[in-house]
């Protein structure tokens, strides 16, 4: 009998064991999902079902993990597992809906046309609303009928695609300037894209040499990019004069991403480029993407995730002088339910484009449309075979003479890789190709081309060529990546990824909200926060990644500064309107409501610094302290950190608006600690966010106001991964937020920075303890000690 509990028991444990590795894997899989780390999610979602597949047990659980895992390989272009999951998938009566029409696209996008409509048709039955089903299934039938727009045409793939993302060709001066996520080598603070596992897209230049081969790539213009920011698509003026071009924002939305914006450089005559700046119309709560220039610079076109036809539309704005014209829909006509982007315009008007819903072969096709005399847009019309294929095809530009051109397909390996091509008045002479068979129609094969280096694709013609000022270095952004990776803040706040990267992205639009920013007076001294105004957005940023993005509409942001004067012991605040849900959960002080608070001096008016700390209900008296309602046990700390600090941080902390009052009442103690709210990261990221920034500088206006204070600033991490890795991306956000505030003119003696990683959790989620992400981003925090008081 003994023996038998011992098995009974080593089983239980086994199982125990078993089940606390899948519920990590999968814990860690959602994590990276949720914020667009379609590289790491997916290998995380492969562990976990490998996992519940030995031990036996399949569920509802294991088809939910299969479905994400399914949508990852889609999003990184890993067609061919994507189909073979979804065909499995499918076969579950409890499959989701939208699981039909991802496995419709898939299908199509291998060439799989008859087999795609069948999909399309059975989701049209469970969603007869969505529109996309009835112009796929459509399409599935149209794409026998797409005739060659060039009947003959020479196609050679440049000699310097990478096995990363190449696209979005454009003629500079002898030369050509393209996006690329290549790698660069090792580079100081520089991190990796969650959505790709690869560097973020910078902008890269190959100069035609002599021989008409194309030189090494090289960094186009520092001045354009940004560290572990996503930067691409240039479109340059006909005299060269600018260059516009997308970027991830420097303004967080809403959900704490930074969406994808347009910005123009100006050239200073010597072959340099001055500062970029973003245009006028552009709104951090959308994604601005894809920046097209006409010839004259009359006009420029660009695709946005904005309320229009669906998904990501093309807009143009019309400039008179300096002034850029509110933008306009290009229309149904233009623009479908599915996404459009990637436009260019040639010397004659025409403006070609890509399309996700027009009648094509699958992925996106290259189309192209002209205006009417009423200037109505025509009917666009594919370019057909061998331009389009069934993967992704984008981003074409020809020379100005319209014989020669570049543009991008994934039609090889799934990753893009760019093309040049000579139109002829004759069959090519010898085949540079080598010849592949795809399904088409699910019967019978139809030959592409295969791409092969050729050295010489483009002589250098003068008379071509685009005259452009002198070049310099640089880096660019995410691919459907017509980009998306809602450049969260990189990696997902942070990832930054919404560059139109070939998936589909999925948005929802936003409602409008009205915060309210502190605005701090030290001795009638104001300093002021820069408010930026916009107009009210119509849908999220998104940046066009090739993927379908599916928008919710947003909410407005409009920011009204109250004001918080530290004199005469007085504070005077105006209530903080509470925001809109951000993409990082926003973390309460105490994981409750908080109902009680009490403030020293009649006419003192408590300050709220953040929207957590409003409490239901204010009353004054003499007390000197505020007091929350909060759990009565304390976590203790998992571990001593190793740089041999002495944490004395408890779930009790009082807030950092109580440190502004404390300040302002000059009563900063030493030995106090206060919280930080809202000091979240996305994973694996220091870069500071705008909310946290703003906290800082608040923070140097005391410090200011008090020469003798001196501040260690603590940052701690979640108690998920690594412990080691957390206790090292703690200490860099610590280092940065220091970094910061002596930039602000705080002497580097007064303020120190500790990372103490997961080491002093506020409540029970430790290594081993099952909770939810908002409860781990609970732990995720900065603190401010008193080290020596005022």
């Amino acid at each position: 009998m003994a023996f038998k509990k011992i098995l009974f028991t080593a089983a239980l444990a086994a199982l125990s064991l078993s089940l606390f590795s899948q519920s990590k894997a999968v814990e860690k899989a959602n994590l990276a999902y949720k914020y667009k780390q379609f590289a790491q999610a997916a290998g995380h979602y492969e562990q976990a079902i490998a996992e519940l597949e030995m031990s036996g047990k399949t569920s509802k659980a294991t088809l939910n993990l299969k479905t994400k895992l399914a949508y990852c390989y889609r999003m990184n272009n890993k067609l061919d597992k994507a189909e073979a999951l979804y065909a499995e998938i499918v076969q579950d009566e409890k499959a989701k809906s939208k699981t039909y029409l991802y496995y419709g696209e898939t299908l199509m996008s291998n060439g799989k046309y008859d087999e795609a409509k069948k999909w399309f048709l059975d989701y049209q039955i469970l969603e007869p609303t969505d529109k996309r089903a009835a112009l796929l299934a459509e399409n599935c039938d149209k794409v026998k009928l797409i005739e060659p727009y060039f009947p003959y045409v020479d196609i050679h793939e440049f000699a310097h695609n990478s096995d990363a993302d190449d696209n979005a060709p454009v003629i500079w001066q002898n030369g050509i300037v393209f996006s690329s996520d290549r790698k660069t080598g090792p580079k100081l603070m520089k991190e990796k894209s969650g959505w790709t596992g690869r560097d973020y897209l910078d902008l890269y230049f190959s100069k035609i040499k002599e021989d008409g081969s194309f030189g090494e790539p090289k960094r186009f213009s520092a001045k354009l990019s940004e560290i572990n920011k996503n930067t691409g698509n240039a479109s340059f003026a006909a005299d060269g004069s600018e260059v516009f071009f997308t970027r991830n924002d420097n303004v967080l939305n809403k959900r704490e991403t930074y969406n994808l914006q347009l910005f123009v450089s100006k050239n200073n005559g010597n072959g340099k480029w001055k500062k970029a700046e973003k245009l006028p119309f552009c709104s951090p709560n959308y994604n601005f993407m894809h920046p097209a220039i006409s010839p004259d610079g009359s006009q420029l076109f660009f695709a946005t995730n904005r309320k229009g036809e669906g998904g990501t539309d093309l807009w143009v704005s019309k400039r008179k002088g300096d002034t850029w014209g509110s933008p306009k829909n290009l229309g149904p006509t233009v623009n479908t339910s599915a996404n459009e982007g990637f436009p260019f315009m040639d010397q004659n008007g025409r403006l070609y484009f890509c399309s996700k819903g027009l009648p094509g072969y699958g992925g996106f096709d290259i189309f192209f449309t002209e205006q009417d005399e009423n200037g109505n847009w025509q009917t666009p019309q594919n370019l057909g075979r061998p331009i389009n294929s069934p993967l992704d095809d984008i981003s074409i530009f020809l020379y100005p003479n319209g014989e020669k051109g570049l543009f991008t397909s994934s039609r090889q390996g799934g990753d893009d890789d760019i093309y040049l091509f000579e139109v002829l008045d004759h069959p090519p002479a010898g085949e540079p190709f080598s010849e592949i068979e795809t399904p088409v129609n699910g019967a019978g094969t139809e030959k592409i081309a295969e791409k092969k280096e050729v050295e010489k694709p483009v002589a250098e013609d003068p008379a071509q060529s685009v005259s452009m000022p002198q070049k310099e270095e640089i880096p660019f952004v995410e691919k459907e990546k017509i980009v998306e990776n809602e450049i969260e803040k990189q990696g997902a706040p942070n990832e930054q990824d919404v560059f139109f990267e070939k998936q589909n992205i999925e948005t929802e639009p936003e409602k409008q909200v009205v915060t309210n920013e502190p605005e701090i007076v030290f001795e009638e001294k104001i300093i002021e926060n820069e408010i930026e105004k916009q107009e009210a957005p119509n849908k999220q940023d998104v940046f066009f990644e090739k993927q379908n993005i599916e928008t919710e509409p947003e909410k407005q942001v409009v920011t009204n500064e109250p004001e918080i004067v530290f004199k005469e012991k007085t504070i005077e605040e105006k209530p903080e309107k509470p925001q809109a849900p951000s993409f990082i959960p926003d973390v309460p002080e105490n994981n409750q409501p908080m109902n009680k608070t009490t403030f020293e001096e009649e006419k003192t008016k408590a300050p709220l610094l953040e929207k957590e700390e409003a409490p239901e209900k204010t009353t004054t008296s003499q007390s000197s302290s505020i007091f929350f309602d909060l759990p009565e046990k304390q976590a203790q700390p998992a571990q001593q950190p190793t740089n041999n600090q002495q944490p004395t941080t408890t779930n009790n902390l009082p807030t950092f608006g109580e440190f502004i009052s404390n300040a302002g009442e000059n009563v900063l103690r030493t030995g106090q600690v206060y919280r930080i709210n809202g000091a979240t990261f996305d994973p694996n990221i220091w870069q500071l966010t705008l909310p946290i920034s703003k906290k800082l500088d608040q923070l140097v206006a005391v410090m200011r106001r008090y020469p003798n204070l001196q501040i260690e600033l603590g940052a701690h991490t979640e108690s998920l991964g690594i412990a080691a890795q957390n206790l090292e991306l703690s200490q860099n956000r610590a280092d940065m937020a220091v970094e910061y505030i002596v930039k602000e003119g705080i002497s580097a003696d007064r303020i120190k920075g500790v990372g103490y990683g997961e080491t002093v959790p506020l409540n029970h989620c430790q290594d081993g303890v099952t909770c939810s992400m908002e409860e781990h981003l609970f732990n995720q925090r900065f603190e401010v000690k008193v080290v020596r008081g005022n």
